[in-house]
């Protein structure tokens, strides 16, 4: 079974009240339950903002998608550059 929610009509406005761009279109109840499911593998959500210009934004509907990491993910780094001495961890 997938590990995804959407939610449609969203309604969020592009500057928040503070004057800063919103960067979390999921509510901390949606948080919680894609917490819930991302437990071994990714949650996908996916959130359906519907740009009206009177909120900031264009006037077009648009998805806006959150990934949740596993909670049980591994932490690990990448790098496609390394030094030639580094040492192995």
């Amino acid at each position: 079974m997938p590990n995804e929610r959407i939610a449609r009509g969203r309604e969020l406005k592009r500057i928040r009240q503070d004057g800063c761009y919103a960067n979390s279109p999921d509510t901390q109840q949606q948080a919680a339950i894609a917490d819930q499911h991302a437990q071994n593998i990714p949650a996908l959500l996916l959130m359906r903002q519907n740009g009206a210009e009177s909120d900031g934004w264009r006037d077009l509907p648009f998805w806006w998608p959150v990934i949740v990491s596993p909670i049980n993910a591994i932490t690990s780094v990448f790098s496609a550059e390394t030094t030639h001495n580094a040492a192995a961890i």
